[in-house]
């Protein structure tokens, strides 16, 4: 069962137990639905440009990049407080490695070093200069730069306490990656460390369910995929593929595929738990082969 965040999670391997400072790095959703998408499909979609050449993405190469907090866990209260409430929590040094993760480098403006940084960002874009140079190095280091303005400025920015690290790009992960799932649960959130997405139990009466998983909404989430397989592909039986009673098997007039083939063929570079899961499921629904309903419309026409 899930529990409030366990007192060994706090600190890091230098300082263990410092409630100030964290070895995890965080993404948020807003919705359960959210997270149940990102687990299904292993992959935290980068949709929003960030950083001083967010405005330029069309001209300098990917600055959209995918957020997380640094926030000790033990506070991140003050995060889901704004909403996003739902979240998965990486090992720091995992996505630093793995995925290039960088703490956010907040520089105040005004100050020497943002208008440093302004200035290389023109000199890059100088139109006198063709074509522009979008293996430019400096590229790599736009999406972490902001500026910190005063929020008693004009024009107040001011982010910091975020404690945000940023990856450019789409974050492709298995589910043994992901140290914790945390959720809300009234006033509280409670933190899963084991995640599981359960199995599929058919009854007799052909009656489904879903067992042990986190999340309801990850088994409705399993569920719709399921139904976009049932869509494009049915049964052998179901298909009347002809049976060879000497061989003992269906005659192959159209391609017969396992339930591994099937889920592969629908879903691209799944995490290896959902991959399974699916593919279990599918067993326990209808057996292990298939044909595609188009491959059967071509036989039909």
């Amino acid at each position: 069962m899930a529990e409030p965040i366990p007192s060994s999670a706090a600190g890091t391997t230098q300082h263990s137990g410092a409630r100030d400072l964290s070895r995890w790095l965080v993404h948020l959703t807003r919705t359960p639905q959210d997270l149940a998408s990102v687990l299904t499909q292993g992959r935290i979609e980068a949709r929003n440009p960030f950083g001083i050449a967010k405005n330029f993405q069309d001209s300098v190469g990917n600055q959209k990049a995918v957020c997380f907090t640094e926030t000790p866990l033990t506070e991140l209260r003050r995060m889901t407080s704004r909403g996003r409430r739902w979240g998965l929590v990486f090992d720091k040094e995992l996505l630093r490695e793995r995925q290039g993760a960088q703490p956010v480098w907040y520089l105040s403006d005004p100050s020497p070093q943002w208008d440093a940084a302004k200035q290389l960002l023109s000199r890059s874009l100088d139109a006198r200069q063709k074509p522009l140079n979008v293996e430019d190095a400096y590229w790599k280091m736009t999406p972490f730069i902001d500026p910190v303005r005063s929020t008693d400025s004009t024009r107040p920015h001011d982010w910091r306490w975020e404690r945000e690290w940023r990856v450019i790009g789409d974050v492709r992960f298995e589910l043994s990656d992901i140290a914790f799932i945390v959720w809300p649960e009234g006033n509280d959130l409670l933190w899963e460390s084991n995640l599981t997405l359960g199995s599929l139990f058919v009854g007799h009466d052909g009656d489904e369910f879903w067992s042990g998983s986190l999340l309801d909404e990850l088994d409705l989430k399993l569920d719709e995929m399921l139904t976009t397989i049932s869509n494009e592909y049915i049964t052998v039986d179901d298909a009347g593929l002809p049976w060879d009673s000497e061989d003992q098997e269906y005659v192959a007039i159209v391609e017969i595929l396992d339930a591994y083939d099937v889920v592969s063929e629908v879903f691209d570079d799944l995490p290896v738990a959902v991959l399974d899961a699916l593919v279990d499921a599918l067993w326990r629904r209808n057996g292990d082969m298939w044909c595609r309903n188009s491959d059967l419309e071509t036989v039909h026409e």
